[in-house]
């Protein structure tokens, strides 16, 4: 299978699909903040199912806010302040197609750096798989994305091959699959990490920010079912403001 690996697409489908047209890209307009190149790309995004197919996404407020204070929060030299996010809130909330945007903006769009490496991570195999297949629907129905990728299904792997972000690659992980050492993450998000039994997953992927100057971790799940759950820590510790590298956003009742 070489480059492409088992599962993509035939590299004769993907030479008669035709270059698209060049068109503004509303990320790249000039005179943008960097938050605002975030938003831009986030809400260009299509969605790809449900009652609202066929629409482009747009932010609920609060996951406005959330985007805003992880990318609007700025060092005099440029640099995001936010290493570490968590977005803790029931389910149907739209966290799936949140992460999905946030990783294809650190892969394809306005976050992308040389060689990025993009991973988002979940509990089992069959939950890090939904957020690989949301982020395939997503560049499948961009012309700009789906020319520049290479999509490995089996794998769930996606390859940048040309243009902005070239050598950047994306894969999803999961707990049961002990694979995270020895990354160089520039962005990961992990999802439901309520469910996870341990963080072992979670420490490995914190422990490789320090590859990356502007690494970005994002965690997103529902409120884990006690006290003692490594989430539940995660949540304490950034409710106690000291750590001015992590934001968190809780939804829950008193």
């Amino acid at each position: 299978m070489g480059l492409r690996g088992a599962g993509a697409r035939s590299r004769k489908v993907a030479k008669r699909n035709p270059q698209p047209r060049p068109r503004p890209l509303p990320w790249k307009k000039k005179g943008l903040l960097r938050v605002e190149r975030v938003i831009a790309f986030l809400e260009f995004l299509p969605i790809t199912k449900g009652i609202l197919a066929g629409t482009k996404m747009k932010l609920l407020p609060g996951q406005r806010r959330f985007v805003e204070a992880i990318y609007g929060r700025l060092s005099k030299d440029g640099r995001r302040k936010i290493r570490i996010a968590i977005k803790s809130e029931p389910r149907g909330g739209g966290k799936t197609g949140l992460i999905a945007g946030l990783c294809l903006a650190h892969l394809l769009g306005p976050e992308t750096e040389p060689r990025a490496e993009c991973y988002s991570a979940a509990f089992n195999k069959l939950q890090a798989a939904l957020i690989f297949a949301e982020m395939k629907s997503i560049i499948e129905a961009v012309p700009e994305f789906e020319a520049r990728c290479n999509i490995q299904r089996y794998g769930k792997v996606i390859e940048v091959m040309e243009g902005d972000g070239a050598g950047g690659i994306y894969e999803s992980l999961s707990a049961d699959d002990r694979r995270a050492h020895g990354l160089s993450p520039s962005f990961w998000a992990f999802d439901e990490f309520a469910q996870a039994p341990n963080s072992d997953l979670l420490d490995s992927l914190r422990t490789a920010m320090g590859k990356r100057s502007e690494s970005l971790g994002i965690i997103i799940s529902t409120q884990a079912s006690n006290d003692l759950h490594p989430l539940s820590q995660l949540i304490d510790d950034a409710a106690l403001g000291e750590d001015p590298s992590m934001y968190l956003q809780l939804a829950a009742a008193p």
